[in-house]
């Protein structure tokens, strides 16, 4: 057997001669692994040392083996159920010159998942099972019969792919074998096994590879039970050849551990006196030199370095290292110049991190990808740390995984399958199943690490403040860090031509906010004792100020707090219950929202116990069945009756429906005074920014059924009693309309029956083709016919869609049922323009409509006409009536 000897540069002892001339077969030259320089030549051990510890070359776990009977033995006196031992030593080997590796071994079991080991033939790491570049053999440890001879490489990550594979079950049972690698120049490895651990070899493949060239650590990996922790045994160790070192170690990494210490990172062992030289060492911007440099354990390619002066945050330096040397002597011809910044992370605390930019609905046609996304904004003077940062929209959080974000920098969320399109935006973070985002309205929440709640944004279509915009392909943009996130006043469309600006400063920065303070909406009472009250608006903190709101009949109000999602509700607690049969009114002597618009100015509104009520108590005044592309339907009611009702309950039902959403119940305790408008609608903001209602109108939130947008009914009902009913059609427009899409229609009087086809019409251009909640642009108040059955609202007419005397409005009353009419309409020159009515039944009252088109549905000339009407008594008595007209216009 052979010892190994430690020698200076370019001496070999005559011990070390001598043993070269010993008889046995297993002959070696060795280099000298400390030496100042290595010499070309061979590593071999065959342990004739006695004891592992003296000798210099192996390093590692050696309280785990011992050197018995000349064989390396795995002893390991305080093993557990699962343990790891590894030796190793420096042992370069490249691709430059043809490479063999022999080595022996014996394992007196049957190998195991948990009981196997591995010779690593060269890695780049002396701890081998952390190696990211290695090639190693592994002796078992498949699955009984399939336990072979192995030969695997090792990359990035410790991702392991297999080159060749021995014999199945070859080494199965307990083993003594002898193995034997080859590599050549070109990268052909061959595997050759002598079962017997002799060296007659048999070849069990060959494969090429060239992924690695030159690395330096070659060693022993035993996995093993206590049962198996002395029952491995190696011998006959040969590394032939191993390669000079006469390169300088290079510089590969520096990682910052914290503001007072740095690791540095060369790729290959160093000279420990030179590497732990603080001298060697300098960083500018007044650190300094480090208080102490050391190597770092193990990895003798590591040092440690432990500053004087701490790192501040956010700066630039700059790290010289002179003056280190290798293990072989080779010294840094030149110093090495590291730039490197400090970033100290945080977590996030609420207000550091925001959401500035929503895309909702992505259509591409502006210019962005067709994708959504969520961009984030440290508002900060801090370096985040967004990792474990959660985002989410109504279900579990989706984690981020991005480590770090600068102060005033964005971070950009989006789903993984779309980040490819996104790669130009600057910082990206692709989000696998990133939360979908409702185009009409949805919930996005941010929730730190630790489980809090840092950002709460409740958004909806009606922030575009864009009816363009809010079909598609637009951003939310958030116009002020400075002002609370749910205020719909702080969020419009983005003004950029490519519809966001994902990444970048918003294109509304800087605007002015909306400046309107809020006002009231109505009231509604949550039993005897609490009011609730309903604004446009989310609210600031002033409106939980009980002092503001004051009741009449005098009631004191208690406490006061806001409600509702978006916080535009006000719950106020009574001191004393309200009684039946009461109208009370609260006046709200101050009004604050979100943005802090304040007015002093005092508000009202009135409630009350609400009454039963049934048919013809409650109408349907107008209808809007056919909204623009992506608006709402409304349907609007009216309180004909001296009393105070809820709504709650009452159901809306379309009678010609017989599939889908047929019937929909009002859910909401809505209170409706004697003469009050409500509109009703799945989305009042739509509404409400579609056609810019006055502030006095009431439009509130319910559920209704689908309103086709051709015909349709709409019904009230309530305790299985039809309240009101109007069967609508598009042919009830004004045929002069150039579109009927967003075009409501109106009821033209509330003494005239619902179903009266002639007492509805299309809603004016002049208020948006809709009044919902507020008094209709179409409407004759009380009829007025004065003595003779027939009489006209105004003797002249414009049909112009403005709002004003569109119709010409025949009014009649009769004395008895049973009258029929002929209505026609002529010109001057005594031509038939129009049939209004053909032996039409009259109801005691009523009213007939032209609107000022002819026979053939084309707008009648100006001009002077006639109004022709037949008139048919109950007693078959027939009178006629000429009524003269003026169709008026613009000339």
């Amino acid at each position: 057997m052979i010892t190994f000897t430690r020698c200076k540069y370019n001496c070999i002892t005559q011990h070390f001669l001598d043993l070269l001339l010993m008889k046995h077969a297993f002959f070696v030259f060795f280099l000298c692994i400390s030496a100042i320089k290595l010499l070309h030549g061979q590593v071999a051990d065959n342990f004739s040392d006695t004891n592992l510890v003296d000798n210099p070359i192996w390093s590692g776990d050696l309280d785990k083996f011992k050197v018995a009977n000349g064989e390396l033995q795995l002893f390991d006196e305080n093993a557990g159920s699962s343990n790891e031992a590894v030796l190793f030593l420096t042992a370069p080997t490249s691709i430059v010159a043809p490479t063999s590796w022999v080595f022996k071994i014996r394992q007196e079991f049957s190998p195991s998942a948990s009981n196997f080991s591995r010779i690593y033939l060269a890695a780049d790491d002396s701890q081998l099972a952390n190696a990211q570049m290695a090639y190693y053999i592994q002796i078992g440890g498949i699955s009984g019969s399939e336990d072979a001879v192995e030969l695997y490489r090792v990359d990035a990550g410790g991702e392991r792919t297999i080159l060749i594979s021995g014999a199945a079950g070859a080494v199965a049972a307990a083993h003594t074998i002898q193995v034997r690698v080859n590599r050549s120049v070109d990268g052909l490895w061959t595997l050759e096994v002598d079962y017997q651990g002799g060296d007659n070899y048999q070849l069990e493949g060959s494969q090429t590879d060239i992924t690695y060239d030159l690395l330096n650590y070659f060693g022993i990996y035993c996995r093993y039970s206590s049962t198996r922790s002395d029952k491995i045994f190696f011998d006959n160790i040969l590394i032939d050849p191993i390669i000079a070192d006469e390169t300088a170690p290079l510089f590969q990494s520096l990682e910052i551990i914290s503001k007072d210490s740095l690791r540095v990172v060369f790729n290959e062992a160093l000279d420990l006196e030179s590497a732990t030289r603080v001298f060697n060492y300098t960083i500018d911007n007044g650190i300094g030199t480090p208080q102490t440099a050391s190597l770092g354990g193990e990895n003798a390619n590591e040092v440690l370095l432990r500053l004087q002066n701490p790192l501040r945050n956010l700066e630039t330096y700059q790290l010289s290292i002179a003056g280190v040397r290798d293990i072989a002597g080779n010294s840094l011809s030149t110093t090495v110049l590291v730039p490197f910044e400090f970033l100290e992370t945080v977590s996030p605390d609420p207000g550091d991190l925001m959401i500035t930019e929503l895309m909702i609905n992505p259509n591409g046609v502006a210019g962005l990808p067709r994708a959504e996304y969520i961009e984030l904004y440290n508002r900060s003077n801090k370096v985040l740390d967004l990792t474990g940062v959660g985002i989410a929209s109504g279900g579990s959080p989706k984690l981020l995984t991005t480590a770090q974000l600068r102060p005033g920098a964005y971070l950009l969320l989006v789903n993984a399958n779309d980040a490819d399109e996104f790669s130009s935006f600057g910082n990206i973070e692709a989000v696998p199943s990133l939360p979908t985002l409702s185009n009409n309205g949805d919930e996005v929440e941010l929730i730190s690490a630790a489980g809090r709640n840092m950002q709460f944004l409740q958004y909806n279509t009606s922030w575009y403040e864009d009816s363009e915009a809010r079909n598609g392909g637009f951003a939310l943009e958030r116009l002020s860090l400075a002002q609370p996130e749910n205020c719909p006043g702080n969020w419009r469309a983005s003004q950029d031509p490519r519809g966001g600006t994902p990444g970048a400063l918003n294109s509304i920065d800087g605007l002015p906010p909306e400046m309107d303070p809020p006002f009231v909406k109505l009231a509604f009472l949550q039993g005897r004792q609490q009011l609730k009250v309903a604004f446009n608006e989310p609210l600031s903190a002033l409106m939980e100020s009980p002092d503001i709101y004051v009741i009449s009949p005098a009631i004191d109000v208690l406490n006061a707090r806001l409600s509702g999602p978006s916080e535009d509700t006000v719950t106020l607690d009574l001191e004393e219950p309200i009684e039946d049969g009461v109208l009370y009114t609260l006046s709200i002597q101050q009004v604050e929202d979100c943005l802090i618009n304040f007015s002093d100015t005092v508000q009202t509104v009135s409630f009350a116990i609400p009454e039963t009520y049934g048919p013809g108590e409650v109408l349907i005044n107008e209808v809007l069945f056919d909204a623009q592309s992506g608006g709402r339907d409304f349907v609007e009611v009216v309180n004909v009756s001296d009393k105070v009702i809820s709504l709650k309950g009452m159901l809306i039902r379309n009678t010609f429906k017989i599939s889908g959403s047929i019937e929909t119940e009002v859910a909401a305790d809505i209170l409706l005074l004697p003469n009050q408008i409500m509109a009703l609608t799945d989305d009042p903001l739509d509404v409400q920014n579609r056609y810019l209602p006055p502030s006095e109108a009431n439009i509130t939130e319910t559920d209704l059924p689908t309103l086709e947008a051709s015909e349709g009914n709409v019904s009230l009902l309530l305790n299985n009693q039809v309240i009101d009913a109007f069967d609508y059609s598009d042919d009830l427009h004004n045929p002069l309309l150039e579109t009927e899409k967003g075009v409501s229609l109106e009821r033209l009087s509330l003494m005239v029956a619902t179903q009266s086809t002639d007492n509805w019409t299309s809603a004016a251009q002049s208020v948006g083709f809709a009044t919902p909640g507020y008094t209709n642009s179409q409407n004759i108040g009380v009829l007025n016919p004065g003595q003779e059955v027939f009489s006209l609202e105004q003797e002249t007419f414009s049909p112009d869609s403005d709002g004003n005397e569109d119709l010409l409005i025949l009014n009649y009353q009769t004395d008895q049922v049973g009258y029929l009419a002929n209505v026609r309409v002529y010109d001057a020159m005594g031509r038939l323009v129009k049939n209004l009515a053909r032996s039409n039944g009259l109801a005691s009252e009523g009213l007939i409509t032209w609107d000022g088109t002819n026979e053939e549905g084309a707008k009648a000339r100006i001009g002077i006409y006639v109004i022709w009407v037949e008139l048919f008594t109950p007693d078959g008595d027939k009178t006629i009536e000429k009524i003269p007209c003026v169709l008026a216009g613009r000339l």
